[in-house]
């Protein structure tokens, strides 16, 4: 499956989009689009989830959904399914009988209640022994046919974003070394690094240190923290950084190495 997730990111990438803006127009979380980066279904609720998010996230970088979508049958050593390799059209044309017994289901069910009731009433009539013989039987009462089943929509739990969530990003201090953040209105951290240049990095969440080596243009880094996430960039303006969806500005005039810290803060701090 990594052949399908890399097709995906040099799309993403000659289109010049960063996995968060990909998720603000598909609506799909991060941690999916990651995943489809990777071939990794596994995050996803189901299969159909994933071919959904996967058949969204092909539109949006410029490939064809549905080569895409074959292209993940073939790497899962499957066939496609009949039912998305043929076109609506195609379907109608190779199976005309099916669409007209389909067409007349309704009609041919309202029938055979119609038969029945007049069996019933015809059964009664000759059964009863005080029956009025000049009196012709109750015609039967007009069935209406069930109505048709309303789809079930698929759960909304993907579609939660932090950027409903009022987020405020406060500058709450700054040298010629560091800059400090104070971030309010979430209850974690989320920041997304996304490389237009050679930049060398070392990064911690929460005291823990995860990365301290050069990153080139392309790469994008997303990492969450309970408390802070900090940042030392040896080339800030080859950095564009948003932090819960927000982008940090000023980078791109710091020419020298700096840190960059951001603290989760209640909101009654």
């Amino acid at each position: 499956m990594q052949e399908l997730g890399e097709q995906l990111r040099r799309a993403r990438w000659e289109k010049n989009l960063t996995l968060k803006e990909i998720s603000h127009q598909t609506k799909i979380q991060l941690r999916h689009l990651e995943a489809l980066e990777k071939g990794d279904p596994t995050p996803f609720a189901g299969e159909v989830y994933f071919k959904g998010a996967l058949r969204s996230y092909a539109g949006k970088v410029g490939l064809d959904p549905d080569q895409i979508l074959n292209l993940y049958y073939e790497l899962k050593g499957g066939s496609v399914p009949r039912a998305e390799a043929e076109t609506p059209a195609g379907l109608e044309q190779a199976d005309p009988v099916s669409r007209r017994e389909r067409s007349s289901s309704p009609f041919n069910w309202l029938l055979i209640l119609l038969v029945a009731a007049s069996l019933a009433a015809l059964a009664w009539f000759l059964t009863s022994g005080n029956r009025d013989i000049t009196a012709p039987p109750a015609p039967p009462e007009e069935v209406t046919p069930p109505p048709p089943e309303e789809p079930v929509a698929p759960p909304k739990g993907d579609e939660e974003e932090t950027g409903f969530v009022q987020v405020t990003i406060a500058q709450d201090r700054s040298s010629g070394s560091e800059t400090a953040y104070n971030v309010t209105g979430v209850d974690r951290l989320e920041a997304n690094l996304s490389f237009i240049g050679s930049c060398w990095v070392r990064l911690s969440s929460d005291d823990r240190l995860l990365y301290e080596e050069t990153f080139r243009a392309g790469r994008e880094l997303a990492i969450e923290g309970e408390e802070k996430i900090s940042l030392r960039l040896g080339y800030p303006p080859g950095v564009r950084i948003t932090v819960n969806g927000l982008p940090i500005e000023g980078l791109s005039e710091q020419l020298t190495a700096h840190n960059y810290l951001f603290v989760l803060t209640p909101p009654d701090s």
